[in-house]
């Protein structure tokens, strides 16, 4: 009845746009009566319902998109309903920290030991791609689907970040470091700057499994960058896929 009761939005995960990501779906709690009007009764159309007419309507028309993903809460029980309704099965779970200013401040007491810590530009591209590879499960690996491109910066793009970052008093600062003998990266960090203390920073940070001594060396160095601006608490992600690893 030219009444709104949903909308889903929907974004491409990589540069292929072989896999594509739900960011959100958003449903009227209220429950919808549709009018049938073959057999002249009302049916009762329920949030699953009409999440999953939105979901399916992405997944039929999107014809790039060969898998799809999602991140929810694990608490969330709707949610978890609308999407193993819809075909979705559990692939991973993440973790989210979030490191106090004091913590970060006790942290970057210690000097890194991290000889050979690069900055990130668009030739490294090939060994953060590497990097990444090693650094998930195969069937995680799969389903993400990324290639080299995933990891490089268009000219555009650049200039979205800059806006971006003048808009929202932000600073973005990457490195990664670089083992000469293997000729790989075996670690990589980027974080998100909060030049006015106004918004937490935001880390994301990648590591060979091969080189878990990394981390603490790796968190030092953050801990340092987060000293030349306001205080501020630092949260993060470690997209290891590996509870072992913790």
């Amino acid at each position: 009845n030219q009444r709104i009761h949903g909308m889903i939005q929907v974004s491409p995960f990589n540069r292929s746009r072989s896999t594509w990501r739900v960011d959100r779906v958003a449903v009227n709690p209220v429950i919808v009566e549709a009018e049938d009007s073959e057999k002249g009764e009302t049916a009762v159309l329920t949030k699953i319902d009409v999440g999953s007419l939105l979901v399916r309507h992405c997944l039929e028309k999107i014809w790039q998109a060969r898998t799809w993903i999602l991140e929810i809460d694990v608490s969330d029980k709707t949610a978890l309903d609308l999407y193993r309704h819809n075909g979705f099965q559990a692939l991973a779970n993440m973790t989210y920290w979030s490191i106090s200013a004091e913590q970060l401040q006790e942290l970057a007491e210690r000097e890194p030991d991290l000889p050979n810590l690069l900055p990130v530009s668009n030739a490294d591209a090939q060994l953060l791609y590497q990097l990444d590879t090693m650094a998930m499960p195969p069937l995680v690996r799969q389903v993400f689907d990324r290639h080299t491109q995933d990891f490089k910066t268009s000219l555009f793009g650049s200039l979205i970040e800059w806006a971006k970052q003048l808009v929202t008093r932000t600073e973005l600062v990457s490195g990664y470091v670089f083992e000469p003998q293997r000729k790989a990266a075996i670690g990589y960090f980027q974080i998100r700057l909060s030049r006015d203390g106004s918004q937490p920073h935001a880390a994301h940070l990648t590591v060979n499994p091969a080189y878990t001594w990394l981390y603490p060396e790796l968190m030092a160095q953050m801990a340092r960058i987060t000293q030349e601006v306001p205080p501020q608490s630092l949260q993060m992600a470690s997209p290891d896929y590996q509870p072992e690893r913790e």
